[in-house]
């Protein structure tokens, strides 16, 4: 990208933000209630540009500049954010105290986070940024092209458009639900507590990119969530590597004789993407509950989630753990609906 496209940018960064101050004479955050505004943080972007090291953070600038002017949205200052990155670091590697760890993602209060990167794709220039829900790390991407020698700022204005109204459109779906997983589970915990429970087992394969994994998170957040409701829950090794078509085709073995249910599903987790010493994996599991009675099909379900740690290994796990209790709750919620009141 040539000099007098990262001069131009800059000077469109100051234009962008003198006809904001212009326009309305104080930010345009303050003339929204802060319980109306969704706070947005804005990283540098990826600009792997020769000669040009400050262009993936003129970039930011320029649509940190262009999301200010939008009505409905917050932006977290960035050098408040950059100390914030820091500060969770340390808590995930121990050093703050465990009681004040800040947790991954709620970067300064901000409840969606915008990273990008600027590249050459063929004839193409191309801006493209993830729409980050921090506390769910569920993902919207928006992208900008134009040509090799296209106007870099009118790009990013493009971009950032795109952006301002993704925000208005998808931050109440990329956001946290207001009612917590584990209050829900409770509930149904307390509906299930005086019915007769059927015995269970449970079996999750796992895999992480293409190595197996010993010590299967799914599995066990699965069998804890049951345990916890009252359930029994029998560990029967034979059921590790047994496809879930022998149960329904066939009499069930004499290993699982006093076993009602069965879980059976595979789970599959993957490193995602790197954000300075953080990195995040992605996980999917899925389940098949089966019935003695003719290895009936009671209930099959998916699920997939994300974490961010410093440790790909327990990123992945935590990823599989999320999975593990969707799918308890669904399970228990299959339960409150197919057992018979006491």
């Amino acid at each position: 990208m040539p000099r007098s496209a990262c001069i131009e940018l800059r000077w469109t960064i100051v234009f962008s933000l003198a006809v904001c101050a212009l326009a309305t004479g104080e930010p345009p955050a303050a003339s929204q209630p802060v319980d109306a505004a969704v706070p947005v943080a804005v990283l540098d972007f990826a600009a792997s540009v020769a000669g040009q090291p400050e262009l993936g953070g003129q970039i930011a600038e320029f649509v940190a500049a262009r999301l200010s002017d939008q009505p409905g949205i917050r932006l977290v200052e960035r050098g408040a954010l950059t100390r914030a990155l820091t500060e969770m670091e340390l808590s995930l590697s121990g050093v703050v105290d465990e009681s004040k760890t800040v947790k991954v993602g709620r970067l300064v209060g901000a409840k969606l986070i915008v990273t990008g990167r600027a590249f050459a794709l063929g004839e193409k220039q191309m801006l493209t940024a993830k729409l980050i829900g921090t506390e769910t790390s569920l993902v919207k991407v928006v992208s900008a092209e134009g040509a090799a020698n296209s106007d870099l700022g009118a790009l990013a204005l493009s971009l950032a458009d795109k952006l301002a109204e993704s925000i208005r459109t998808d931050a109440r779906s990329l956001m946290a639900e207001a009612s917590p997983a584990a209050d829900r589970i409770a509930s149904l915990q307390a509906k299930l507590k005086a019915r007769k429970l059927p015995v269970i087992a449970v079996h999750v394969s796992e895999t992480h990119v293409s190595r197996a994994v010993i010590d299967p998170a799914v599995e066990t957040e699965i069998r804890r969530v049951l345990i916890d409701s009252g359930f029994e829950v029998r560990a029967v090794s034979t059921l590790s590597g047994l496809p879930a078509g022998v149960l329904s085709n066939q009499p069930w073995p004499k290993a699982l004789d006093g076993i009602d249910l069965v879980v059976m599903g595979e789970a599959l987790s993957e490193f995602g993407a790197r954000l300075g010493n953080l990195q995040s994996c992605g996980a999917r599991a899925e389940i098949t509950l089966l019935s003695r009675d003719g290895g009936r099909v009671l209930l099959s379900e998916r699920a997939t989630a994300r974490h961010i740690d410093l440790e790909e290994h327990l990123a992945a796990k935590a990823a599989l753990e999320k999975c593990g209790r969707a799918l308890s709750e669904r399970l228990l919620a299959h339960f409150d609906a197919s057992l018979p009141s006491p």
